[in-house]
């Protein structure tokens, strides 16, 4: 049998507290917790042969000794296979906790409380937990649901890289939003995640900067 195999990701977000020390007014190192949440589909459209041996029977006239002809029974198993496709879709959910290590700079907005930053730096997931259900477009009582989790277990390194937009609460204390990208290397395969994948996150946080 053969079968092609896709992934879409619907949601990808995610929530982050953070801490982090300013060198300057623009430069800062931060570290904390982050929250993920993933919601996609599979599907995986599958090319099944089946086959089928059942026996013919078959009446040949031999000839007898009397100079007549006998009827002998031929019995002969036969093979035949058909091939048939069904596409098997999973609805699935992924939440996990990281931890960031991330360098910023940033610049203010006009004078604003409102500033615009890019950051880079690298995490690890240390928890996760994973849900899916399956369903069989050809068999309509085919449904299978799967529950994985992990605790203080690294399952993947991610490489970081974005944009945010941050607004000033106190001398210590902002709020923003940022947009980014990872790249990551997985450390322990589960049901969505077999080899390095990149992806795009939107994510919204709370700060706290010494």
């Amino acid at each position: 049998s053969k079968s092609e195999f896709s992934q879409s990701i619907n949601q990808n977000v995610g929530m982050s507290f953070h801490v982090g020390n300013r060198f300057n007014k623009h430069w800062a190192v931060e570290t904390g917790v982050d929250y993920v949440q993933i919601r996609g589909t599979q599907k995986a459209i599958i090319q099944i042969e089946e086959q089928y041996t059942y026996l013919t029977t078959s009446y040949y006239p031999v000839p007898s000794e009397n100079g007549g002809a006998d009827m002998i029974q031929v019995d002969e198993e036969v093979v035949e296979s058909t091939t048939t496709l069904d596409t098997i879709s999973t609805q699935f959910k992924y939440y996990s906790f990281e931890i960031p290590v991330l360098l910023n700079y940033r610049t203010q907005i006009l004078k604003s409380n409102w500033a615009v930053g890019v950051q880079a730096g690298v995490s690890t997931t240390f928890s996760s937990y994973y849900n899916s259900v399956s369903s069989s477009n050809r068999f309509d009582d085919l449904e299978r649901v799967k529950e994985t989790q992990s605790f203080m277990i690294p399952t993947e390194i991610n490489f970081l890289g974005g944009m945010s937009l941050e607004y000033q609460l106190t001398q210590n204390w902002t709020i923003g939003s940022s947009l980014n990208y990872r790249w990551a290397v997985p450390t322990e395969s589960n049901a969505i995640i077999h080899s390095n994948y990149q992806s795009f996150r939107l994510g919204v946080g709370l700060h706290y900067y010494f």
